[in-house]
């Protein structure tokens, strides 16, 4: 597995670089054709969707996988949409992105 080094200064910086990693996640995603990942538990982190109590990169590209999408459509993901608006959209990588790096002890 890849690594991503993410280095910035202030929130402002840590916030794009965030976006512009899991924006290179999407594409990956997309390249590799892994587009079925789901999650059920909950999860008392907002933006922990995978439930290993961190928010991190593997949460983003869940959000990646179902960005876009409504009830109904094929990589729908209910765990993803963290505004809880019904569709997976920049409002829910903003919420993921203000909690990244937030861990559960």
């Amino acid at each position: 597995m890849p690594t991503i080094l993410i280095k910035g200064g202030g929130r402002k910086t840590k916030r794009k670089n965030l976006l512009v990693t899991l924006m290179t996640c999407l594409i990956a995603t997309i390249i590799l054709g892994q587009a079925h990942l789901s999650v059920k538990a909950d999860t008392d982190i907002p933006g922990d969707i995978n439930e290993d109590k961190v928010v991190d990169v593997f949460d983003a590209v869940i959000i990646a996988v179902a960005y876009g999408t409504e009830p109904g459509d094929d990589h729908w993901n209910e765990k993803a949409d963290l505004n809880t608006d019904n569709i997976i959209n920049i409002d829910d990588l903003v919420i993921w992105a203000d909690h990244f790096g937030e861990k559960e002890i």
